[in-house]
């Protein structure tokens, strides 16, 4: 399998999962750079979607055929793809992660126009180049390709936002809708090892689209443009809810998404029509992010679990000191079937805080490690210490046995017939003995 063969869940707040939101079920459509046919099985086989594939590995392709109606193995970049869809008008043209591969990508996504329909929509995810940690690296003069991220060592070419408008613009295209996937500067794998100068820092983060990691945009041949100059893409969060019968999450009975402004400071969560058997809820606040709540509220019949904090002894504070923040709720009554949950949010995007929350991670990592080796040492030496005590009883006990035997055949001994006859026997052997001396 090749680096692109990636699961896809809907429910993720990634790329193709937001892609996937504004294609109609039972469209026909024509997607670039299909790879091993993840997003391809999911639109033949959830959304009944006709689709049709150009890919340009051989394996990828033999596979991406498997859930699609066509396709044409090829580099998109010969222009073989134009002659064999000749004559096919497609309702969303896709271009996840694609069009950053390409040489002349402008010109690809030009001559695609061509094949959209008059209602189509063509859809497209651009990483973003102008994200905060490459011009922190940039400005230490540094420009470092990866496996995969930013700066695919197989990208060819590189857009920041005003070029993706641009290339929307000479296709006589209007974009509609506009959408992005986030990291925060100092979260991506492009993350600097300088980040010591704070000034620097809150300059960078203070940029537009600083903290884009991708754009996810949808675009048509006419309709209402989103371009605006004081346009600004506000995408909120989305916080994972989990319902479940116990209270270590082992059996899932339900799971879903709801969405919240993690910019706004005091935060509210209210569930309703709670099933009777669900006893435990989750909230998967956000992923890679150390956070602090305040002013922790919750209705009476219910009450708050929060793990992996330090929390002040009226627990209405909690400091996460792992990136993964959740909280679990427990239903008093079975009955209850709404909770309401307010507290103040507080988000640690500054690197100084960021790097100490990560240190103190490591460290209380490390000393947890510590603790368990230690733990585990400990029960090692108590266990062979049970084991040598547990010996040590059977060894009495059996001795205390032997005695118990002897002290009953003896006592036999002293009231057997025999031994009383020979009493004075035994006297007149003293007596001789006596005289002997």
């Amino acid at each position: 399998m090749g680096k692109y063969d990636f699961d896809f869940t809907v429910k993720k707040n990634d790329a193709l999962s937001l892609i996937s939101t504004y294609i109609k079920p039972s469209s026909k459509v024509l997607e670039f750079g299909s790879a091993f046919g993840r997003f391809t099985n999911y639109l033949s086989n959830q959304l009944n979607c006709e689709v049709h594939i150009i890919e340009i590995t051989h394996d990828g392709f033999q596979q991406s055929m498997e859930y699609a109606k066509d396709g044409l193995c090829s580099d998109v970049e010969t222009g073989q793809w134009k002659e064999y869809f000749k004559g096919n008008k497609y309702d969303h043209i896709i271009f996840a992660d694609v069009l950053e591969h390409l040489r002349f990508p402008e010109k690809v996504f030009k001559d695609s126009v061509e094949y959209l329909k008059d209602d189509g929509s063509i859809l497209f995810s651009i990483p973003n180049t102008a994200h905060g940690d490459l011009i922190y690296k940039l400005y230490y003069n540094s420009f470092d390709y990866t496996d995969l991220g930013l700066l695919d060592d197989t990208h060819a070419h590189l857009f920041a936002y005003n070029n993706i408008i641009k290339m929307i613009s000479d296709a006589s295209l209007v974009l509609t809708d506009i959408n992005y996937t986030q990291f925060p500067v100092g979260c991506t794998e492009q993350r600097s090892n300088k980040y010591d100068s704070l000034i620097l820092y809150n300059l960078v983060c203070e940029k537009r689209y600083a903290s884009v990691y991708q754009f996810i945009g949808e675009c048509k041949k006419s309709g209402k443009s989103v371009l605006d100059e004081d346009y600004k893409i506000i995408v909120p969060s989305k916080c994972s809810v989990v319902y479940s019968d116990s209270k270590d999450f082992n059996n899932i009975i339900s799971e879903y998404e709801i969405e919240y402004n993690i910019d706004n400071k005091h935060i509210n969560f209210i569930f309703e029509n709670i099933p009777e058997n669900v006893e435990y809820i989750r909230l998967k606040l956000h992923d890679n992010m150390y956070m602090q709540l305040l002013n922790i509220d919750i209705n009476y019949e219910a009450e708050y679990i929060i793990n992996d904090a330090f929390i002040k002894e009226d627990g209405k504070e909690a400091l996460f000191y792992t990136k993964q923040p959740c909280i679990d709720i427990h239903k008093k009554e079975q009955n209850c079937s709404k909770i309401s949950i307010s507290f103040e949010l507080t988000v640690f995007y500054t690197i100084d805080m960021y790097m100490y929350m990560h240190q103190l991670h490591e460290h209380f990592g490390y000393m947890l490690n510590l603790y368990r080796n230690a733990n585990t040492k400990l029960n090692e030496v108590c266990n062979t210490l049970t084991s040598d005590l547990h010996k040590a009883h059977d060894e009495l006990t059996m001795v205390y046995n032997e005695l118990y035997t002897a002290h009953n055949e003896l006592n036999m001994v002293y009231d057997s017939l025999s031994w009383k006859i020979t009493k004075p026997l035994r006297k007149l052997k003293k007596i001789l003995k006596g005289r002997q001396r």
